[in-house]
């Protein structure tokens, strides 16, 4: 009898451990992909302000030409 309940805490306990190595597993990569988007993100957003400033430049430059 001793040895059926062992078995079945061995078995309760590997599927705990199981259960918590998928969990932080999981939870890992969600970090990893959240870290990837801000970093696209980040990219993105200094890639639309070049573009921008550069825009702007670009009007600023061609109403001085205008202005001459």
């Amino acid at each position: 009898m001793n040895k059926i309940v062992v078995a079945i805490l061995i078995v309760i306990i590997i599927a705990l451990a199981a259960g918590a190595y998928v969990y932080f597993f999981k939870a890992y990569q969600d970090s990893q992909f959240n870290a990837v988007r801000l970093y696209k993100n980040d990219i993105e957003g200094k890639a639309m302000k070049n573009i921008t400033n550069s825009i702007e430049g670009e009007n600023q430059r061609i109403q001085e030409q205008l202005n001459q």
